[in-house]
């Protein structure tokens, strides 16, 4: 009988899915032991030693690649053509199956080939977690926005969902403008993050973008936050001050909570963005600016027009391209990888014992409202590492 060579087996019934892979992994194996099979009923009883076994994803791929045995001889791999196809509940079975990693057009670059078994023989298995922090299959899908987010913006976006990749996307496309945007959510859904996303990769990213919080001003200081003042312009002006619009010169002004702006100030707002020149407090000239402006609110601020709440000329000035957050618990498969996220960032960072979370945990935080969003469940996440009893 002629000796079993093959150390992956990869299974597809579509050619261009397996000529794609084997050119990938041949770099690395040679070409020789790689056996592509069209079914998973074509797979041997045996494996060689660090074996990968790569499946195109479908549940019944996935239930019988996990039972392959013996564990310590295989790695296992599944494909998928877009990884914002899956949802929560396949996210979940590949987890309950073991799978050891996700392919997919944006990682399948890195594919290589590389022995194992030490490392499978000596790697404690924690029977009891269904999110693991030694997850590589979680690790894999918290990868998923690297070509999308450049490493280099410094900007760090978890999740899987078609809705936060069309997000990111959106982002990226419009930082190539200067229009002015408006991203709307949720408080805790990352409009600040999506924000910093735009400004790091428009051509303004070189220099630092300012944020002011329009809430946390009472209406005569977010004028002088924003203007700037002249030395005597009021009681207690003993220097000038600049704004920060004046420091945002060439950069980005991000204006979070707009709704909560007086109309009094929208007024003069709307003369900035329209005439692009400010007027320090005390002073009689004006100065040209040069500054981007993105704005941001968890209110409806439709509503607001309506109620002469908030102004509607000013409205379309800043709200020339519209970007909108989805809440969290509208986007299931992002839970399960923020979960992942923050078990492993506030385990390391408290050097704490807890290696992972139960499956009826899994259940809870799932199924959760999640009224906070992203801030709420990383709230949750680093209350429950430090107040495990192991």
């Amino acid at each position: 009988m002629e000796k079993n060579i093959s150390i992956i087996y990869i299974i597809s019934e579509r050619a261009d899915i397996c000529a794609l892979i084997k050119s990938t992994l041949a770099k690395t194996v040679d070409e020789k032991k790689i056996t592509e099979l069209k079914g998973i009923n074509e797979l041997p009883s045996n494996f060689n030693s660090d074996t990968y076994i790569i499946a195109e994803y479908s549940r019944i791929n996935v239930s019988a690649i996990s039972k392959a045995t013996p564990k310590r001889n295989i790695k296992l791999y599944v494909y998928v053509n877009n990884i914002t196809d899956l949802s929560w509940q396949d996210i979940a079975f590949l987890i309950k199956h073991n799978i050891d990693h996700i392919i997919h057009q944006g990682n399948i670059k890195k594919l290589n080939y590389e022995k194992f078994i030490d490392s499978k023989i000596f790697k404690k298995k924690h029977y009891n977690a269904f999110i693991d922090k030694t997850s590589t299959l979680l690790e894999d899908l918290c990868q998923n926005n690297d070509n999308t987010a450049d490493a280099d913006t410094g900007i760090n976006i978890y999740g899987v969902s078609k809705h936060i990749k069309s997000v990111i996307e959106k982002a990226c496309k419009i930082a190539q403008s200067e229009s002015s945007v408006l991203i709307t959510g949720e408080s805790g859904t990352g409009k600040e993050l999506i924000a910093r996303l735009i400004h790091n990769k428009s051509r303004r990213g070189m220099n630092p973008m300012v944020s002011v919080n329009c809430g946390a001003f009472p209406e005569g200081l977010l004028e002088s936050e924003l203007f700037g003042y002249k030395k005597g312009a009021f009681t207690g002006a003993f220097t000038d001050k600049q704004g920060r619009f004046d420091l945002a010169d060439k950069s980005t002004l991000f204006l979070d909570e707009i709704g909560d702006m007086s109309l009094s100030l929208q007024v003069k707002l709307l003369r900035v963005i329209q005439e692009r020149e400010i007027e320090p407090i005390g002073s009689l000239k004006t100065k040209k600016i040069d500054v981007r402006i993105i704005s941001a609110t968890n209110k409806n601020l439709e509503e607001m027009i309506s109620e002469k709440l908030f102004r509607e000329d000013f409205y379309y000035r800043i709200n020339v391209i519209p970007v909108h957050i989805l809440p969290l618990r509208e986007r299931k498969p992002d839970i399960i990888v923020l979960i992942y996220y923050f078990l492993k960032k506030f385990s390391d960072f408290q050097n704490s014992a807890v290696y992972g979370i139960s499956e009826d945990a899994f259940d809870i935080l799932l199924n959760y409202g999640w009224a906070g969003n992203v801030r709420e469940l990383e709230n949750i996440m680093e209350m429950l590492v430090v107040l495990n009893e192991t």
